[in-house]
Formats: C-alpha cells, sequence, structure tokens
C-alpha cells in the first residue's frame, strides 16, 4: 500500500486488520513528507511509522528538523508504534536518533 491513498478508513482498517489476523507487520511508510496524514497514522492497525530520509537529511545541523523529527517519534510512541528511520547515513545522525529514542534505523 505504499503508494495507496485511503478514501475509506474503515475499509482500510478492516484490510489492515486481516493483513495482521494473517501474520503480517503493517509499516507507515515516509512519514515528514508531504504524503502523511496523522489521521490515517493514529485510526489504522499500524506497528511501524517509518521517517521518511528528507526529515533525516538535515537532523544534525537543524534544530528546527531536529525538534520536528523528535516530534515524530513522541507522537508515534504515545500511539504505541515502532519507529523506523529511513536514511541514516553518518554517525551523527544515529546518535541524535538514538537519544531521541527512536527504535530503529536503515540507511
Amino acid at each position: 500500500m505504499e503508494t495507496a491513498q485511503f478514501h475509506d478508513i474503515d475499509l482500510a482498517y478492516n484490510q489492515i486488520q486481516h493483513a495482521r489476523r494473517l501474520g503480517a507487520q503493517i509499516a507507515f511508510d515516509d512519514f515528514g513528507s508531504g504524503v502523511s496524514s496523522l489521521t490515517y497514522a493514529s485510526q489504522l492497525p499500524i506497528d511501524i511509522v517509518k521517517i521518511d530520509p528528507e526529515a533525516i537529511r538535515h537532523l544534525v545541523k537543524r534544530p528546527q528538523q531536529r525538534r520536528f523529527v523528535s516530534g515524530i517519534i513522541d507522537m508515534a510512541h504515545a500511539m504505541q508504534r515502532i519507529v523506523l528511520a529511513e536514511g541514516v547515513e553518518m554517525p551523527e545522525q544515529l546518535d541524535v536518533l538514538r537519544h531521541m529514542g527512536c527504535d530503529m534505523a536503515l540507511s
């Protein structure tokens, strides 16, 4: 469902629940990009919120970007979701993400 847009949240919810019963883990991809929606992240039975690589790119040098990513992590944890940061390319980025409580990271 990477490029899918949900028009019927109840239908999407039921389909995701069915996939979970079959053993699938569900991730909300590219969170922090313009397409993501807090409504979907909060209402759908997803397991993982994946932070978009663009949100990670300037994490070390831009304080406002750190606050933005920290907010995503805090919000995802408040919804009891695992957080995966994508696009981590520098040890400094990983250090910042660890300090923020990010659960996982990928390059």
